[in-house]
C-alpha cells in the first residue's frame, strides 16, 4: 500500500498490479487475488504472455505461469536520444500490431514479427506518450503531454481544442461500448463521439476536480470512473448532458470618443484613436454571473467583467470588434460585431509623405544649386583675380625686360660715339628707336604673332651685328605648317635668350659665330629651338630651376612658369656628344 502503482489489469481470476518495487509477489485481500509485477507498463497478449515496459530503452517479453513471471526475451530499442527512455503504455490493435508509447516518441511492431519495434517518424509525436486507444473506425488516439493526436492512415492529426476549450496535457484515454472516446486532461473531461461531435465536462458538471489522472470504463454500469486529484467521480452514460442552458444576448448601447464619430455604411468613422464601447446583457436567472469576452482583429480573446470596452492609442485604419456573453464561461452568446475606422491624419498619409519627400528633395536641390553657384562664383572671382595677377606679372616682366635691353643698346650707341663712328651711331639709333617704339606699343600684350616677333628679333640682331661688325650670322626659320601671321608666342620671350648668345656666347671667340631660331609644330603645340656655336657653358646640361646671374634668363623662366605645361631646357654642347661648342635652348609651348 506504499508502492507506486502504474496500472491494474485482469488475467483470468487474478488482478495484475504493475508497480515500481515489488515483483512476483502474491497477495489475497477480501477475496481478491492480486499479483505484483515490477514494470513501468504492461500489455496482455494472451493468458500467459505479457509485454512489460521498462525504464531504460527496453521491452521485456514475459510469461505468467504458476504464480510467477519469467522473462523470455529482452527487446531493446533506440530513440536517437542519449537518455533513459521509459515505456509508458501499450496498445494491441485489431490487426495484431503493438503500439508502444515512450517518453520520447511512438513505437510500432510489425505484423510479421511482433517482438521487433520501429519508430514512427513524425515531428508532432516526438514527445511524451502517456496513453493509446483505438476507435471503432481503426483510428489511433494518442494522449501526449502536448495534447491529443489522431493517427489515421499513417497521418497524425493534432486536435488543439474541443467545444472551444483548449486541450492541455492528457493523462488517460478510454472507450465505451458505443465507440465514444473519453479524454482525461488537466482541464476537464472530453467526450468524442463517432460522428466527431464532442461534449465537455468540468467541475461545474460535478467533477471533483478538472485535473484527471485516470479513466476506466465500467461496462456493467455503462459509466466512466474518473480518478482526479480530489477523489473519484463517476459519469453515468445513461444520462445525457443537458445542452440547453440559458445563454444571454449582448446588446449594443453606445460608442464614444473625444473626436467626431460618423456612422457610414455600417462603419463607425472616428477622428481620434481612443474609443469607448458600451454594451449590456440581461439574464434573470444568473444576473450576477454574466462574463464577457472581446476579440479585436482576430487577436486572442480577452475576458472582461464590465460591460464597457475602453481602447486607447489604436492603430490607424479599419478594426473589427466582436463581443460575446456567457453565464458559465463555456457556452457563449451570438456575437455582437462592430466595425470602426480610425481615420489617418493627412500628415500620416502616403500622398503627404510623398509630397513632403518631394518638397524636402526640392529644398535640398535648391540649397545645393545655390551652394554650387556660390562656389562657382567664388572660383570665377578667384580665377579672374589670378588672371589679373598674371596680367600684371606679364606687364611687370615686360617692364623688367625692356630696361635690360635698353641698357645694352645704349652701351652700343655709346661705343659708336666714343669711337667717332657718328654715321653708324645715327643708323643704329634709328633702328634702335624703331625697336623701342614696337616694344613699348606691345608692352601690355601677353602674346604677339610669330611674324611680328621675327621682325623685332631681326631688327635687334641687325643692331647687334652692327655693334659686332657682322662677327656672326643669324637665321630665323618657321615651319611651313605654322601660320606666322596668326600663331602667337609669349611677348619678349626670344630676345633675352638671343641677347645672351650674342653677348656672352660670341664673346672672345676667334671664329665666325652662328645663331639660329627654328620654330616647329609638335603634337602638343610648338617647339622653339635657339642654338649657337659660341663658348657654351661649363656644365653639360643645365635646367633652369633656381637663381641665375642672367636677368634676361631669369625673366624668361618666370614668364614660362605662368603658362601651364610650358617647358624650358638649356643644354651645353661642350660635351663628347656634340662635335662643336655652344648652347642649345629648347622651349615647348602648348597649343592654347
Amino acid at each position: 500500500d506504499k508502492d507506486y502503482i502504474y496500472d491494474l489489469q485482469k488475467i483470468n481470476d487474478r488482478i495484475i498490479i504493475v508497480n515500481q518495487l515489488h515483483n512476483n509477489v502474491s497477495l489475497n485481500v477480501e477475496n481478491l487475488s492480486m499479483f505484483f509485477v515490477k514494470a513501468r507498463s504492461m500489455c496482455v497478449l494472451n493468458d500467459t504472455l505479457l509485454l512489460l515496459g521498462g525504464w531504460a530503452n527496453n521491452i521485456y517479453l514475459a510469461r505468467f505461469k504458476n504464480n510467477k513471471v519469467d522473462t523470455l526475451k529482452t527487446i531493446p530499442f533506440k530513440m536517437e536520444v542519449n537518455k533513459r527512455n521509459r515505456v509508458n503504455c501499450f496498445l494491441l490493435d485489431k490487426v495484431g500490431r503493438i503500439w508502444c508509447g515512450t517518453d520520447y516518441g511512438l513505437l510500432l511492431s510489425s505484423q510479421s514479427n511482433p517482438d521487433e519495434f520501429h519508430r514512427i517518424y513524425a515531428p508532432a509525436l516526438n514527445t511524451q506518450i502517456l496513453d493509446i486507444i483505438e476507435s471503432n473506425d481503426g483510428a489511433i488516439y494518442i494522449a501526449t503531454n502536448k495534447g491529443l493526436f489522431r493517427y489515421f492512415k499513417k497521418t497524425p492529426e493534432f486536435i488543439k481544442e474541443l467545444n472551444n476549450h483548449p486541450i492541455e496535457k492528457i493523462n488517460s484515454l478510454c472507450k465505451d461500448l458505443s465507440g465514444n472516446i473519453y479524454v482525461g486532461t488537466l482541464n476537464g473531461l472530453f467526450k468524442i463521439k463517432p460522428n466527431f461531435s464532442s461534449e465537455y465536462f468540468s467541475f461545474d458538471d460535478g467533477l471533483s476536480s478538472n485535473e484527471i489522472n485516470k479513466l476506466v470504463y465500467n461496462p456493467f454500469k455503462n459509466s466512466v470512473v474518473i480518478g482526479t486529484n480530489m477523489g473519484i467521480s463517476e459519469l453515468n452514460l445513461y444520462l445525457k448532458k443537458d445542452p440547453e442552458k440559458h445563454i444571454p444576448r449582448v446588446h449594443f448601447d453606445d460608442i464614444t470618443s473625444t473626436g467626431t464619430i460618423v456612422f457610414n455604411n455600417g462603419v463607425y468613422e472616428l477622428e481620434r484613436r481612443n474609443v469607448n464601447i458600451l454594451f449590456s446583457s440581461i439574464c434573470f436567472s444568473q444576473a450576477k454571473s454574466i462574463v464577457y469576452k472581446r476579440v479585436i482583429d482576430n487577436n486572442p480573446p480577452i475576458f472582461i467583467e464590465n460591460s464597457i470596452i475602453e481602447l486607447a492609442a489604436m492603430n490607424y485604419g479599419k478594426h473589427n470588434i466582436k463581443i460575446y456573453a456567457s453565464t458559465d464561461g463555456k457556452n457563449w452568446s451570438q456575437l455582437l460585431e462592430l466595425n470602426i475606422l480610425i481615420k489617418t491624419p493627412f500628415y500620416f498619409t502616403t500622398w503627404f509623405g510623398l509630397l513632403s519627400g518631394t518638397a524636402f528633395c526640392f529644398i535640398i536641390w535648391l540649397f545645393m544649386r545655390f551652394r554650387i553657384r556660390k562656389i562657382k562664383d567664388s572660383e570665377q572671382r578667384k580665377m579672374e583675380m589670378e588672371q589679373k595677377m598674371i596680367a600684371l606679372k606679364y606687364e611687370a616682366l615686360n617692364a623688367s625686360i625692356n630696361p635690360h635691353f635698353i641698357f645694352n643698346a645704349l652701351n652700343s650707341v655709346q661705343h659708336y660715339i666714343n669711337t667717332n663712328r657718328n654715321d653708324e651711331a645715327s643708323d643704329y639709333l634709328a633702328k634702335f628707336g624703331s625697336l623701342i617704339r614696337d616694344a613699348l606699343e606691345s608692352a601690355s600684350e601677353h602674346f604677339i604673332e610669330i611674324e611680328r616677333a621675327e621682325l623685332r628679333i631681326r631688327t635687334y640682331v641687325e643692331l647687334e651685328q652692327l655693334r659686332f661688325n657682322s662677327g656672326f650670322t643669324f637665321t630665323f626659320e618657321v615651319a611651313p605648317d605654322i601660320d606666322a601671321s596668326t600663331y602667337k608666342i609669349p611677348n619678349m620671350i626670344l630676345q633675352p635668350l638671343i641677347e645672351n648668345s650674342i653677348i656672352h656666347g660670341f664673346k672672345e671667340i676667334n671664329y665666325e659665330g652662328k645663331l639660329s631660331v627654328n620654330i616647329n609644330k609638335t603634337s602638343t603645340g610648338i617647339q622653339i629651338i635657339i642654338e649657337d656655336n659660341g663658348r657654351g657653358i661649363s656644365d653639360e646640361t643645365v635646367v633652369i630651376k633656381g637663381k641665375t646671374k642672367s636677368i634676361g634668363m631669369k625673366n624668361v623662366r618666370e614668364r614660362l612658369q605662368t603658362i601651364p605645361e610650358a617647358t624650358f631646357r638649356l643644354t651645353s654642347k661642350n660635351s663628347p656628344r656634340y662635335s662643336t661648342t655652344g648652347v642649345r635652348i629648347e622651349i615647348n609651348l602648348p597649343k592654347n
